[in-house]
């Protein structure tokens, strides 16, 4: 596939110590008559943190234990992952009032990953619980999630 893309994100999260990637255009994946999405734009303003005290060990244990309490990393993940299936990967209209769309919160995912940079969680419980709200508290059957409804996915990754 061609397109557009901010060159910084070309290998955005990439520290290039041997990481390896995968590319797959198999059809059944991505039909050829996938058209690119639109690039999303991840560049954040938001500051990274700055320590607070002179206790430069102090600190960084509460840091570690901030980032441990707030990491929200994991359930938007798995959010994002039913979002997709459901509304589509590429969906820019969010699918009911005060929630987000599938890009939106990749966006809000990205600003979780640098959390522990910036001290900035761009989601709360609330906001998760609005957007499990969308999802009717249903997951794909491919996620095998306890504790919610499980539905057929008519997708790729439910075949």
């Amino acid at each position: 596939q061609q397109g557009d893309s901010p060159a910084p994100h070309d290998i955005s999260g990439s520290d290039l110590d041997g990481d390896e990637y995968l590319v797959v255009w198999h059809e059944d994946f991505v039909p050829y008559n996938t058209k690119n999405a639109e690039p999303y734009e991840y560049d954040t303003k938001i500051p990274e943190k700055k320590f607070r005290t002179l206790d430069k060990r102090k600190e960084a244990t509460v840091t570690i234990l901030e980032i441990a309490e707030e990491d929200y990393l994991g359930r938007l993940s798995r959010l994002h992952l039913a979002f997709a299936d459901k509304f589509g990967i590429d969906n820019f209209t969010p699918p009911a009032k005060d929630t987000l769309s599938t890009v939106a919160l990749a966006g809000k995912i990205s600003q979780e990953v640098d959390s522990g940079k910036t001290g900035y969680h761009p989601l709360n419980d609330n906001d998760i619980k609005k957007l499990n709200n969308a999802l009717e508290n249903k997951r794909p059957d491919f996620m095998d999630k306890a504790g919610f409804e499980m539905y057929e996915s008519p997708n790729i990754l439910g075949k």
